[in-house]
């Protein structure tokens, strides 16, 4: 199985570019692959969200499904 480590640094102020991160990490384990998160910088503040519907991409998702599903699915988080 391949790994798949995916880097987001924006902010939950840049909707699109995170929830796009996001979706690539949901996707990517959807698919099978062993999947890492590697938050930096704003990315880190994505965190925060924890109210569905408060960030919420143009076609790319909401930022807290993305992040249930992603705990659901116990995926290793790096944060700097």
């Amino acid at each position: 199985m391949p790994k798949i480590l995916v880097h987001i640094h924006s902010g939950p102020d840049l909707k699109n570019k995170a929830t796009l991160g996001m979706l690539v990490a949901v996707s990517a384990i959807k698919d099978g692959h062993d999947v890492s998160l590697f938050l930096a910088a704003d990315g880190v503040h994505l965190l925060n969200c924890s109210e569905t519907g408060k960030v919420v991409g143009e076609g790319t998702g909401d930022l807290k499904e993305h992040l249930d599903f992603l705990q659901s699915a116990n995926t290793t988080l790096w944060v700097s």
